[in-house]
């Protein structure tokens, strides 16, 4: 095995694969990189302590493989939060909605 400075994706299957994030594969088994390739330039993972094996190998026995999700941050909590709360140019103001109410109340009547 060769230590090589790498991209920060390849392509297994005809798909990108991100290799600085862990990977899931279909049947759930997680894969992280080694930072190492084989001779042929495949990168090599590993589950767990496992030994490394070649990410094609991988693909072609535990299926298709996607990265993991990144960690939900305490601003990305924050953005969604907000993003909903501030109240944009269409939005109703609590006069509006008495209004409408007014009107659906009388045609009721």
């Amino acid at each position: 095995m060769t230590a090589y400075t790498l991209p920060q994706s390849t392509v297994a299957g005809g798909l990108a694969v991100d290799l600085d994030r862990p990977l899931i594969a279909a049947d759930d088994s997680r894969w992280t990189w080694t930072g190492t390739r084989d001779a042929t330039g495949m990168p090599l993972v590993r589950n767990g302590d496992s030994a490394p094996v070649r990410l094609s190998l991988v693909y072609a026995i535990r299926g298709p493989l996607i990265a993991a999700p990144r960690p939900v941050s305490a601003a990305d909590r924050h953005a969604a939060l907000t993003a909903f709360t501030r109240p944009g140019p269409h939005d109703p103001t609590p006069r509006t909605v008495a209004q409408l109410l007014t009107r659906l109340h009388r045609r009721a009547a």
